[in-house]
């Protein structure tokens, strides 16, 4: 429940208020959110990249699903934890689709292309989720911490993405 939140001993101290532990919760919805929008445009990459290079970028975009999907999966349960529904429906995840992707997919597009593009939808997701993970860490440790270790999973996996495209 959130308020159990709100009584748990945080380094600095109990957070302060009930108050303090919704808003936690609240940063993480859009971070589910962003997080499904990425395992979707990762796999409809996954299927539709093709040219020289297919097979290793195939593979590593099906990788990525798996992690981003485990990393959105992550970020729920810690919602359910705080006594937090989820919003993981399809409206709640087109809302964010725009603003992950402000580009059209490129479908049928040859490896760099694919791969340098899902690399740029990651550095946004990224970017959010640092943001998310600053302001989350400053009244619960353990979901900054959550976040902070996706986003260090999400930053190698552009990396490797980047280093083939």
């Amino acid at each position: 429940m959130i308020a159990d939140l709100a009584a748990q001993d945080h380094p600095d101290g109990p957070a302060s208020s009930t108050a303090q532990a919704e808003s936690v919760a609240g940063l993480l919805q859009p971070v589910v959110a962003d997080l499904i929008v990425l395992v979707l445009y990762a796999k409809n990459a996954h299927w539709n990249v093709s040219g020289p290079g297919f097979r290793s970028a195939h593979l590593a975009l099906d990788e990525l699903v798996v992690i981003t999907s485990s990393a959105a999966d992550s970020v729920a349960e810690r919602l359910r934890a705080l006594g937090v529904g989820v919003d993981g429906t399809p409206q709640a995840v087109t809302t964010r689709m725009a603003t992950v992707s402000p580009v059209a997919h490129p479908t049928g597009t040859t490896v760099p292309v694919m791969l340098s593009w899902v690399a740029d939808l990651i550095g946004i997701v990224t970017t959010r989720l640092r943001a998310a993970a600053g302001r989350v860490g400053q009244t619960d440790a353990p979901t900054g911490d959550l976040l902070n270790a996706i986003t260090l999973d999400l930053e190698k996996q552009k990396w490797l993405l980047s280093s083939e495209s």
